[in-house]
């Protein structure tokens, strides 16, 4: 059994100091840096607390055929050293990985800088990256794959069909924690885990969504609210959570 992650891979950097002066160029602090650390952020996230449960773990994510891109070297290293084998899906650009660094005055947050680029495949990439996926599952023996979708360019909606279609005549579990509006179209997943502001944004009730997929889970991630479990429509759970609106992010 091995599980693979689709999607969004990001790295979080923190930047932080002491403060001690003011400026004279601006009114802004002046921050006299001594710590700078990586983390695995968005899909790579994912895959990472997939990888720590001692469960085999993939990870494939856009990547950018550049000689420069040393942010993706430090992501695939990073990934390695956390049990995760990176299987980068490669585009044609030199863009480098997302990142997303948050600067800190010692316990306050100064600024976050994010370094992104949503360059999405185009149709002949789209075809390529599919047929990919579909070897690492098939050569890995992969029994469950989750998108993990930040609409940062890895995924597209024909991206997440075709892999769900392929997944289900294999017989392999598919798991979608959608950022894109238009998840409530795509068919053959076996579970979508969108929160409250996923469920906003198309203008619907988890139960009316939950119909339209059919047979789809609908999972709705509710924050401090717990989540509840639909399908074709019916409220199937409900689990509410006992913790402090503040410990929820």
């Amino acid at each position: 059994m091995s599980i693979l992650v689709v999607g969004d891979a990001m790295l979080d950097v923190h930047s932080g100091g002491l403060v001690k002066r003011i400026s004279p160029e601006a009114p802004v602090p002046v921050i006299e840096a001594n710590s700078h650390s990586y983390a695995l952020g968005a899909a790579a996230n994912v895959a990472a607390q997939v990888a720590n449960m001692s469960v085999p773990c993939l990870l494939a994510y856009k990547a950018f055929c550049s000689d420069i891109d040393y942010s993706h070297d430090k992501l695939e290293n990073m990934c390695i050293n956390a049990g995760i084998k990176p299987a980068p899906l490669y585009h044609p650009g030199c863009f480098s990985v997302t990142t997303k660094e948050r600067v800190w005055a010692e316990q306050q947050q100064i600024c976050r800088i994010d370094r992104e680029n949503r360059l999405k495949p185009d149709q002949l990439l789209e075809d390529e990256w599919i047929e990919n996926i579909k070897e690492i599952i098939h050569e890995n023996g992969v029994s469950v794959v989750i998108f993990s979708d930040y609409d940062k360019g890895t995924l597209t909606d024909r991206i997440i069909q075709e892999v769900a279609n392929y997944c289900k005549n294999k017989n392999v579990t598919t798991i979608l924690d959608p950022k894109r509006h238009t998840y409530n179209t795509l068919e053959n997943l076996t579970l979508i885990k969108p929160n409250n502001k996923e469920i906003e944004i198309t203008n619907k009730t988890p139960s009316a969504i939950s119909l339209e997929i059919e047979d789809t889970l609908l999972l709705n991630t509710q924050g401090k609210d717990g989540m509840c479990l639909f399908q074709n429509g019916e409220l199937m759970h409900r689990e509410i959570t006992h913790v402090n609106q503040d410990h929820v992010v």
